[in-house]
């Protein structure tokens, strides 16, 4: 009676790193929430493998932490080798693989690849559209994520000029695109 079997579920595992190290971050101590990171991908990678969801779910944390400190080299090593891993176990319209398509697209944002960014960010919202519909929470996410990207290539490439590889204007495809995410928010 009250005694435990040993077994500790993976994601009870990851799920207190993590919290402890977004309490770290939300408190300023960016470093040690990024060390905490690494020792919950350590851990799970050694417990369950370097393919399991978890595992893969410990790098997405980690690589969003690394983006959120600048440290965006390694946040896209992270990202890609979990969209990948997703991809794979998953199958490429899963939700969790278009989500991790779609936090992908934000490191490459960051590192003014907004051409890279604007396709996975695209690619996630149609998946999560078609999946859990227009106004579900991870497609508007990607929907204002794509807008960002878009009004970025408007501004970067020409201004209202720039025509999107659908024929749209790229600037009104934005607008239409941020106007979707906020009537959805």
């Amino acid at each position: 009676e009250g005694k435990s079997s040993g077994h500790v579920h993976s994601s009870a595992i990851s799920g207190t790193f993590q919290r402890l190290a977004w309490h770290l971050e939300e408190r300023g101590h960016s470093a040690e929430a990024v060390e905490v990171q690494r020792s919950a991908l350590r851990l799970v990678k050694q417990r369950f493998g370097p393919k399991h969801r978890d595992t893969l779910q410990a790098a997405i944390a980690l690589g969003g932490t690394l983006r959120s400190s600048g440290q965006f080299e390694e946040a896209e090593s992270l990202h890609r080798w979990a969209y990948r891993g997703m991809a794979d176990s998953l199958g490429a319209n899963h939700r969790d693989t278009l989500t991790t398509a779609n936090n992908l697209g934000l490191v490459l944002e960051a590192r003014n690849r907004h051409g890279e960014a604007e396709q996975l960010y695209r690619m996630a919202f149609e998946g999560l559209r078609k999946a859990l519909g227009s106004e579900a929470p991870a497609a508007l996410s990607s929907a204002f994520n794509l807008a960002s990207a878009l009004t970025a290539r408007s501004l970067h490439g020409g201004g209202a000029a720039v025509v999107g590889a659908n024929g749209e204007n790229v600037a009104a495809e934005a607008e239409r695109m941020h106007r979707l995410a906020l009537r959805g928010r």
